[in-house]
């Protein structure tokens, strides 16, 4: 069984994005040393098969000491039974080369928050954009082999930046980065209008498009949502399996010590509405520290079941219809928290539009994109010849230039 720990190592930012739910006047600006450890060695107490340890925030690496404390400590109490999965989730502004290093070094999965081109990045801060332009192009000189398989970059969609969806996209291909995770925004957004369906779907063709002719020139796959048994950045597993929240199996520990079963419901760091606060305080574990951590972490899936948002509700909709006659739904689980996330005076079985819809987009490209793939296709076609062409416009030009 694999298991999962989350540790929030700083309460602040040092970005604030448009989309943020960050609210850092409730907790510590840092985590102790004490806490780290115990969350870490409490996983390690469940004796997985996998454990996976991911350090984030706020933005961990306000606090890199800390960062390399951890790291050390999870491989210097490493266990034969145990396989130990670290992830370091940061916004990439404070990544300096020692930091970089120490990643390689110990095999950590990097997950940088990378949105694209400066249209888009621009809604995390004006300067962010050029500082990730350059980590990447260092990454990519003094570490090719951490960039091809450590680093994950996760672009978050909304509304107003779907026009820039697809040249994001190529960008971050261009970069180097081969795996690539896409989601929504998780709550409504004021720039959903019914005239956006057609950008949508318009921004899903681009991603398509690109996708495919990448992997007709390399055999890969970047965007993870478009692989046989891939998902959205945002999105549960599929309804089968359920949310992990409910599960008992992760946890996430703020700079105090307190801990959730998701970092989306730890009520220390972030605005929620009404509805996320009385999940949020059904679904609280307590302090790491306490001798029943673990008893409490046991009894997580009865809690859970008491709650409507983990219920398969038949009154769960959209502005496109039912989730429960949606053909998608077997392939799509709507996270519990977007469920919350919407103000307290609407419906609580109604899904944010842009979410739904985005979703659905999603999954329809990954129909179309492996139809592609297995040459049946008039996508498939199309590119194949496109590519004929820009091959004989190359041999044409260069025998020109001989």
């Amino acid at each position: 069984m694999r298991r999962d720990v989350c540790l929030l190592l700083s309460g602040r930012c040092n970005l604030r994005c448009d989309y943020c739910y960050q609210d850092d006047r409730r907790c510590s600006a840092a985590m102790d040393w004490s806490v780290a450890r115990a969350a870490i060695d409490r996983g390690l107490r469940l004796r997985p098969d996998v454990l996976g340890v991911v350090l984030s925030g706020g933005e961990p690496l306000l606090v890199p000491g800390l960062v390399r404390r951890c790291i050390e400590h999870v491989r210097s109490v490493g266990s034969s039974s145990t396989r130990v999965e670290l992830t370091l989730s940061t916004n990439g502004t404070l990544l300096t080369p020692e930091i970089v290093d120490l990643l390689a070094g110990f095999d950590v999965t990097l997950h940088l928050s990378l949105d694209g081109v400066a249209e888009a990045q621009e809604r995390r801060g004006s300067d962010v954009g050029v500082s990730l332009d350059a980590l990447l192009d260092g990454l990519r000189r003094s570490h090719g082999r951490f960039m091809r398989e450590r680093v994950v970059a996760n672009m978050v969609a909304l509304p107003a930046t779907l026009p820039h969806l697809g040249r994001s996209l190529r960008l971050v291909i261009d970069s180097g980065v081969r795996t690539i995770r896409i989601g929504p925004r998780l709550t409504p957004d004021p720039d959903w209008l019914p005239g956006s369906h057609a950008v949508l779907a318009a921004a899903m063709d681009d991603v398509l498009e690109l996708s495919l002719a990448h992997w007709l020139a390399t055999g890969e796959t970047p965007v993870e949502f478009l692989r046989p048994e891939g998902r959205l950045r945002s999105a549960r597993p599929a309804r089968r399996t359920g949310c992990r929240a409910a599960t008992g199996t992760a946890f996430c520990v703020d700079p105090d010590g307190r801990s959730w079963p998701c970092a989306m419901f730890v009520s220390s760091m972030q605005r929620q509405t009404q509805r996320a606060e009385e999940v949020s305080r059904a679904l609280a574990l307590g302090d790491v520290r306490h001798p029943r951590f673990l008893d409490r972490l046991a009894g997580l899936p009865v809690a859970a079941s008491r709650l409507a948002v983990f219920a398969d509700s038949p009154s769960r909709h959209s502005q496109l219809g039912r989730c429960s006659e949606c053909e998608l739904r077997e392939d799509c689980q709507i996270c519990p928290f977007v469920l919350c996330a919407a103000s307290d005076d609407q419906d609580p079985c109604r899904v944010p539009d842009f979410a739904c819809a985005f979703t659905r987009a999603a999954l329809h490209a990954r129909e179309r994109f492996l139809l592609g793939v297995g040459g049946g296709s008039a996508e498939h076609g199309m590119l194949r010849m496109n590519m004929w062409v820009r091959e004989l416009e190359a041999l044409v030009h260069g025998l020109a230039s001989c």
